[in-house]
């Protein structure tokens, strides 16, 4: 499917919102564009389903552009994803998570997620074993570099986590972070709240066998917070 809508009249605003004439992309795409992020150098990481063509040159559901939309083509990911890509997220260090529907990323087994090197190639030293047996929609990097995963899935690596996880920097899964039974449904994004709390959203109605719906706060452990709104009594609001 040719889809120009999605990025050739897609058009670049400056800060004040005027257009910038310096972003120039051409035809665009030819599929859905899903994700996009910016990195620290200002070039953009877009990922999608069906992506295989950008202004007129055969690409991979992932590419980088530079800041000026023209394709970064030093962003080498090889065969790619051999699914859609749904979310992407770049670390401190400019390394790369992308999550998805995919089962391989350039002919390695990478269920649902994977981290990327800078130039596109994957990143052997994150192992996430069998992954997620149902896609990830959300990525969120934590300031200490631990991973939280969001998605459809209700296993990770043969363990019951009910829509969300939480890896360490190698990719294993954090044992201190403890969802029980997780979501009865998707999560469709995950935000890490400045204090370390953690908000999830999605098409639940339970957390852990707790009625949530859509919408749950998380201490930073994974444990449902019981009393996540505000109640004010005599003037004061109680957490």
């Amino acid at each position: 499917m040719f889809s120009p809508y999605l990025c050739a009249d897609r058009v670049s605003a400056q800060s004040d919102g005027t257009y910038d004439p310096t972003f120039v992309q051409g035809t665009g795409f030819a599929g859905d564009v899903l994700a996009i992020t910016r990195q620290a150098d200002g070039k953009l990481l877009v990922g999608g389903d069906q992506l295989s063509i950008y202004n007129g040159v055969a690409v991979k559901p992932i590419v980088r552009l530079g800041a000026d939309g023209t394709l970064d083509t030093g962003f080498d990911v090889g065969t790619g994803p051999d699914a859609p890509v749904q979310e992407i997220v770049t670390q401190a260090d400019g390394r790369i998570l992308v999550g998805g529907n995919f089962f391989n990323f350039n002919g390695v087994n990478s269920r649902r997620l994977v981290r990327l090197m800078p130039n596109g190639s994957v990143d052997n030293s994150f192992n996430i074993g069998t992954g997620a047996n149902s896609m990830v929609t959300s990525v969120v990097v934590q300031p200490d570099g631990k991973v939280l995963v969001g998605g459809s899935f209700s296993q990770w690596n043969g363990a019951t986590v009910g829509g969300i996880v939480r890896l360490l920097v190698d990719g294993s899964m954090d044992p201190a972070f403890n969802v029980g039974a997780g979501t009865n449904d998707n999560v469709n994004d995950v935000v890490l709240r400045p204090n370390g709390k953690i908000v999830i959203g999605g098409f639940f109605t339970q957390y852990n066998g707790t009625t949530r719906n859509q919408l749950a706060q998380l201490h930073g452990n994974g444990t449902l917070i019981l009393r996540s709104i505000p109640v004010r009594v005599r003037g004061q609001a109680i957490q």
